[in-house]
């Protein structure tokens, strides 16, 4: 890491301990506080002004605390992640660390300065932001400076004479102890069994005369008197079933009837025989703490066992997949699992996920046991060209794995960037309108959204035909606006009410809109080398100047001219586009926007 870094790409464990010291006490408002609306490269320059406002405000620390609340994320964490992807200039972990030391919040920036190799900022010489030692040494010269310290006698307002000596003169010197251990001789009394009685008179007795002027001395001092609890050595070695007046005799536990069970203490060779039996190296653990083969599932698709997709999918060899090659099985890869390429399974190729399951504790685990249920029973029940098929799956392995059908055209994304076979404008308008309808259609069959609507989930057969897929994070919704429990997506495709814990079909309205600029202009939907990162502000910057003017710049010219008859498409798909990234009320739903696109193709 260093001050260059972007702040979207720290590294999350460091992230994590920075939460832990700004959530504390709200100390991440102080930070969004002097965070200013415009950044520029030099970090040193990045303060707030009278003519660079202050980016938030507090209806900001609202809807970050109400986002928090419904998801149970931290603060700092949803603030990092708003702030970290936002503006022409991407914050770097260097405006961070001059933001911090501006907010006063040391601890946090000496963290930081850890971390970027820099070194440490200075601190105020007073004050609660001041530099406070931990050195041992400081405490001892305070301690001893307090040792000769003593109240004035003539202090009237006293009732009494109070005098603060040296320490030595109110700690009772170790001697003493060591005397009363040696006048101390507690005798114990025989107990043969459970029906002996204490012979408290004889005990006292004894007591009394050996310890009578040391007690006195003892009392004086305010010192307890801890002979009770002092037992010769030779006593207990000789004498180890008697016991003192003051201690219960304990002896008749370890009495026991030969003929009854021993029950008084546990038996703990059963456990260390289990520690046996599971650190054998035969047993395989299995990753997923709930166990995979008890699962019930509603559905009719078959269910594969993990040996057959191991041997289908070489070992899940991690090597990618090419014609060539006939070791490397991988197709890709993505947050939540990875794709491979099988054979023999079924007549024809498939592609199995295989979902990844190491860094889940048991709670969450329960949580992806039902979401997989749940994804099971659901996509088996999808059936549009459109939609990528789900095959089967596998539960009795150490993990969930889902089989697809195998595209083999590429995703959407990688076509778009490639220089070789492209596609050309009419193609992308049946993508399109192919993904546009798959979108309705779950919306209005099964009123689902999908929430990760992007070109790299949009898989091409060899025919161009688009096939939605990736629906790992699909969710069911019983109205038009629900709340939801965790902001999962792709920040680039997601719309601004979804970081205010809001989810409903207009969200993938939304991302379907940056979709479709992809297919006009073949740009990254996020490139901070724009004048505007963000793919949608900066085609509205450009449209706002013209909107034959935007496609002359924007448009993609490989894919062809854009235009039958002298009428231009990419002028109206451009506006279909702009108004799927308006604000959530004035967007149009999935089934406005396919009837749009369906207009459009009429003309072709």
């Amino acid at each position: 890491m260093e001050p260059k870094t972007q702040l979207r790409k720290l590294n999350i464990m460091y992230q994590r301990e920075l939460e832990h010291i700004l959530d504390p006490y709200e100390l991440w408002k102080k930070l969004m506080c002097v965070i200013p609306k415009t950044l520029c490269p030099d970090p040193t320059k990045a303060n707030v002004s009278r003519i660079n406002p202050p980016k938030y405000n507090t209806e900001h620390f609202r809807i970050i605390e109400n986002v928090s609340n419904k998801t149970g994320r931290s603060c700092t964490n949803i603030l990092f992640e708003e702030w970290g992807t936002s503006g022409r200039v991407l914050p770097t972990l260097g405006h961070l660390l001059h933001l911090l030391v501006n907010a006063e919040l040391y601890r946090a920036a000496d963290y930081l300065s850890d971390i970027i190799g820099c070194q440490k900022p200075n601190r105020p010489q007073s004050g609660p932001a001041a530099y406070v030692s931990t050195d041992i040494s400081d405490f001892n010269k305070i301690d001893n400076s307090k040792d000769g310290i003593s109240l004035s006698e003539n202090n009237t307002d006293m009732k009494s004479e109070v005098v603060y000596g040296t320490k030595s003169e109110l700690i009772p010197e170790l001697n003493m102890l060591l005397q009363q251990s040696t006048i101390d001789n507690v005798t114990l009394e025989s107990t043969q069994d459970s029906n002996t009685s204490f012979n408290n008179n004889a005990t006292q007795n004894t007591t009394n005369s050996s310890n009578n002027n040391s007690e006195n001395e003892l009392s004086q001092l305010g010192i307890p008197n801890l002979s009770i609890l002092r037992h010769s050595a030779e006593q207990l070695t000789n004498t180890s079933e008697e016991m003192s007046d003051n201690c219960p005799n304990l002896s008749i536990f370890n009495k026991q009837d030969s003929s009854s069970p021993a029950i008084s203490l546990p038996n703990l060779s059963v456990f260390q025989k289990k520690e046996k039996s599971l650190s054998s190296p035969s047993l395989s653990f299995n990753k997923c703490p709930s166990p995979l083969p008890n699962l019930s599932l509603n559905t009719s698709l078959p269910h594969f066992s993990y040996p057959e997709l191991e041997d289908a999918t070489n070992d899940f060899h991690d090597e990618p997949f090419s014609a060539e090659d006939n070791e490397g099985r991988l197709l890709g890869k993505g947050a939540f699992g990875s794709v491979y390429y099988a054979l023999d399974l079924l007549d024809r190729p498939v592609a199995v996920k295989r979902l990844i399951l190491d860094d889940f504790d048991s709670a969450n685990m329960t949580i992806i046991t039902k979401q997989f249920c749940k994804e099971v029973e659901s996509l088996g029940r999808f059936k549009h060209d459109n939609l990528l098929t789900l095959l089967g799956f596998s539960c009795d392995g150490p993990t969930y794995c889902l089989v697809y059908e195998y595209i083999s055209g590429g995703s959407l994304k990688d076509r778009l960037r490639s220089k070789e076979n492209r596609l050309i404008w009419t193609d992308r308008l049946y993508i399109a309108f192919g993904t546009a309808k798959a979108a309705a259609y779950l919306h209005t069959v099964f009123n689902v959204i999908h929430r990760d609507i992007k070109s790299a989930n949009i898989l091409l057969d060899p025919n161009n035909k688009p096939k939605l897929g990736d629906f790992g994070l699909i969710r069911n919704i019983n109205q038009n606006t629900i709340t939801f429990t965790q902001p999962i997506g792709t920040s680039s495709y997601m719309p601004t009410e979804a970081f205010r814990g809001e989810i409903s079909h207009k969200w993938d309205t939304y991302s379907f809109g940056k979709v479709l600029l992809e297919l006009l202009t073949a740009l990254p939907v996020f490139d901070q080398e724009r004048s505007e990162a963000d793919l949608g502000d900066y085609v509205e910057e450009e449209f706002d100047k013209g909107a034959e003017k935007c496609a002359g710049k924007l448009l993609d010219k490989t894919a062809g001219s854009w235009s039958v008859n002298n009428f231009s498409f990419a002028e109206d798909l451009f506006k279909i586009a702009l108004k799927c990234l308006e604000d959530k009320k004035k967007r149009p739903s999935m089934v406005e926007v396919t009837e749009s696109l369906s207009d459009l193709l009429e003309k072709v």
